[in-house]
């Protein structure tokens, strides 16, 4: 039978990203604008610019994990899957466009916040290497929650506690402590992580080695998740 198009979910997928992670966006901007209010000292252009990479780097991990948190699993665990894919669409194409519009309303965050801080102090700041960041953290921290999905229940879980080994590996060996070679070898295998961190505005627009690096491990995931997703029955009873 020939697969059809996912597209017919769109207007379903969009609803259910606007919730999730879109409520999780707006409540983190409106609490943020809150505290906004409360600062001591008014507000410049320079400090909305840096209080809005702040915030967003304090709760970006957050708005991907609750992005991409049992998105393959969550079905499959409730039998749900059997209704969806009783239609002739494919389960890989199917999970990849909700990965993709999940990828867009994690990069509403920035604005988000960002209108959140003009409201409060008339200057709308903006940060594009934020962003660029901001997406690369999601193929990456996403990416994997995702992989993880096809084959695990606790997949944000362990997704979660995989980055931040890396991240404590990585600070470990960029500080120059003693590592054996495991770690080092750890440090190279997991994924790089460090590249989608925003670091209170000091990191800017990925570098071109940056950028390569993460956009080829980011594929990889995806190529793994969409293979599980095609190879691997979603339940004990197949696919329908």
């Amino acid at each position: 039978m020939t697969r059809g198009s996912p597209l017919r979910y769109l207007g379903w997928m969009a609803r259910d990203v606007a919730v999730r992670p879109g409520l999780a966006c707006l409540a983190i901007a409106g609490l943020f604008a809150f505290i906004a209010t409360r600062m001591p000292a008014a507000f410049t252009p320079a400090s909305a610019h840096d209080f809005l990479v702040r915030t967003v780097s304090q709760f970006d991990w957050v708005i991907v994990l609750i992005a991409t948190a049992g998105l393959v699993s969550w079905d499959r665990a409730s039998g749900y899957y059997r209704s969806l894919f009783s239609q002739p669409v494919s389960p890989g194409a199917y999970y990849l466009q909700r990965w993709l519009l999940g990828a867009v309303g994690v990069a509403a965050f920035v604005p988000l916040v960002g209108l959140g801080i003009l409201l409060v102090t008339g200057s709308f700041p903006f940060s594009g290497p934020l962003l660029a960041r901001l997406l690369l953290k999601y193929l990456l921290l996403g990416g994997l929650t995702l992989a993880l999905s096809t084959v695990l229940r606790a997949d944000w879980m362990i997704a979660f506690l995989i980055s931040v080994l890396q991240s404590v590996l990585y600070s470990l060996d960029k500080n120059g402590a003693p590592l054996n070679a495991f770690s080092k070898l750890l440090i190279h295998a997991l994924p790089p992580f460090q590249i989608g961190t925003s670091a209170f505005g000091a990191a800017g627009y990925p570098t071109g080695s940056e950028l390569t690096h993460g956009l080829l491990y980011g594929a990889g995931l995806l190529v793994l998740a969409l293979a599980a997703l095609t190879l691997r029955p979603l339940g004990s009873g197949g696919r329908a």
